[in-house]
């Protein structure tokens, strides 16, 4: 009976020290985020640091030149004002995108997650769509790792993103501008870095314009009639790398 007793009191101390070793293992879970990841997306253009990469700065630029010919007996001259696009940019398809506009959008957003070395480390996911009001399905890694966020809008140009290549970490992709401009889009690009200690809080997306516009407005001068207009140097394609 004794070693009977015995038998039992072992094999209820290896299932009560199994179980203790299946509740620490839970609570090494439970300390590791894994809340679900959203975003807080929103379009920056008047700030200087946030223009448009190719954009002119936050300043308005004046330049002036004196044209060939007279006015009513008038030198005429050549006012070119070159400042941040706003709301009576070019009509672009689907229009000039801005907080507002985005708001109610979706975006595409791709995601690489790194331990010291970034380039060694790996796609967590690609072109996910993600919808206003930006909460998503996805967890954040359970690994103590490094996270940086791309994001794309509008997500309606899934098809150029699509040919997205990866190079140490770094996404690119080619884009050529449409020469209708009833057929061109807004493009928007945002790039954002995330620490294992912030997880679990909203990633600020702050989407910056890619693309130029550029629009040419005149006024009626009497007497003067402008036949044309050539813009020199104007890239319509180029690839998109890492905010570049």
């Amino acid at each position: 009976a004794n070693m009977k007793n015995m038998i039992r009191f072992l094999a209820f101390s290896t299932v009560l020290l199994f179980c203790n070793a299946c509740i620490a293992e839970m609570e090494d879970v439970d300390s590791i985020p894994h809340d679900l990841i959203g975003y807080a997306v929103n379009v920056d253009y008047k700030n200087g640091d946030k223009l448009t990469r190719s954009g002119a700065g936050s300043e308005k630029s004046v330049n002036i030149l004196q044209l060939d010919g007279e006015v009513n007996g008038k030198a005429t001259y050549l006012h070119t004002i070159t400042q941040d696009w706003g709301p009576e940019a070019p009509a672009v398809k689907g229009g000039m995108i801005d907080s507002d506009a985005l708001a109610n959008g979706q975006i595409l957003v791709s995601a690489w997650v790194y331990d010291d070395e970034y380039a060694a480390g790996s796609i967590y996911f690609e072109n996910e769509v993600v919808s206003a009001p930006w909460n998503t399905n996805r967890y954040w890694p359970y690994q103590n790792e490094n996270i940086r966020f791309y994001g794309f809008a509008p997500a309606e140009l899934s098809d150029v993103y699509g040919d997205m290549v990866w190079n140490d970490g770094v996404p690119s992709f080619d884009y050529k501008v449409p020469s209708e401009i009833a057929e061109q889009h807004d493009l928007l690009v945002a790039v954002e870095d995330v620490a294992y200690e912030s997880y679990g809080l909203p990633v600020p997306m702050h989407f910056t314009h890619a693309l130029t516009a550029v629009n040419i407005v005149m006024d009626d001068i009497p007497g003067f009639e402008l036949s044309q207009i050539t813009l020199s140097g104007v890239k319509d394609e180029g690839t998109y790398s890492d905010g570049q």
